[in-house]
């Protein structure tokens, strides 16, 4: 390889060169991409001022989430495309021969398929606990067994959200006060 790595660099205020890691991670998914996670050591960032908002949030079905002020959050569009695209790769790939270059390269676009997918779910749920976390103080969330209540009544297919992590731990941004009724 004579050319260097096109590196994506996430924080445009921080000088890559400057900054001294106290480990370093290399990891490959399975659809071929390359991974270096950094650790270091930087200051907070501090706390964000009170707003002294209190909010009840409500999971379902039909929408992602109700909340107390009556804001429905609708559930991720984009998941239902591409789920259908990871559907039809995966049927593609059944249809290839075991061991051939054809179904390798099939392999390699049902990896790039549920990436995305995994992606866009992450995307929304990050997005979505963000916002909440940086509008109010105290979140309440209902807890509830939401994924087993949409498989008992008969639904064909629970709702996309339901399917994917729980919602209520998948953020790494954490509201001061949170309370599970």
């Amino acid at each position: 390889m004579d050319t260097p790595l096109e590196v994506v660099w996430s924080w445009p205020e921080v000088d890559p060169v400057s900054i001294e890691p106290t480990s370093v991670t290399v990891s490959r998914d399975p659809c071929g991409r390359w991974y270096v996670s950094l650790a270091i050591e930087a200051p907070g960032s501090g706390q964000a001022p009170a707003t002294g908002a209190v909010v009840g949030v409500d999971l379902g079905i039909k929408d992602f989430a109700v909340t107390s002020d009556g804001e429905k959050i609708a559930n991720a569009r984009r998941l239902a495309k591409r789920e259908r695209n990871l559907a039809r790769y995966q049927r593609r790939m059944a249809r290839k021969q075991y061991g051939s270059n054809n179904r390798a390269k099939a392999r390699a676009k049902v990896a790039r398929a549920h990436r995305k997918v995994a992606a866009s779910r992450a995307d929304f749920l990050h997005k979505t606990s963000a916002r909440l976390v940086r509008d109010h103080d105290v979140i309440v969330i209902e807890d509830l067994n939401v994924k087993g209540i949409v498989l008992t009544g008969g639904s064909p297919k629970p709702s996309p959200t339901v399917r994917g992590a729980s919602s209520t731990a998948n953020s790494d941004t954490k509201p001061p006060a949170t309370v599970a009724v």
